[in-house]
C-alpha cells in the first residue's frame, strides 16, 4: 500500500527535476535558479512550466495538486 505512491513521488521528482535541471544545463535557462537564488520557490515551478509545451495545463494542475493536498491535509486534521 505504501509503495504505490513512493513511487509516484520519484517519478515526479525525477521527471520535473530532471527537466529543470535539463532547462538550465542543456539550453541555459536560468529562470528556476534565478528565483531559486532570490528566495521565491512558490514561483520557480511555473518558471519552469513557462518552458514547457501546454503550460496553461500544467500550471493549472499544479495549482489543482496543491489545492487538493490543502483540503486533504486540513481535513484529515480535523478533530471529529
Amino acid at each position: 500500500m505504501i509503495f504505490f505512491p513512493a513511487l509516484l513521488c520519484l517519478v515526479w521528482f525525477t521527471t520535473f527535476g530532471g527537466t529543470a535541471r535539463g532547462q538550465h544545463i542543456v539550453d541555459g535557462y536560468t529562470g528556476v535558479t534565478d528565483n531559486v537564488a532570490a528566495g521565491k520557490l512558490e514561483i520557480a515551478p511555473f518558471k519552469m512550466f513557462d518552458e514547457l509545451p501546454m503550460r496553461v495545463l500544467l500550471s493549472s494542475l499544479a495549482m489543482l495538486l496543491t489545492l487538493l493536498f490543502f483540503i486533504t491535509s486540513s481535513d484529515s486534521g480535523y478533530i471529529h
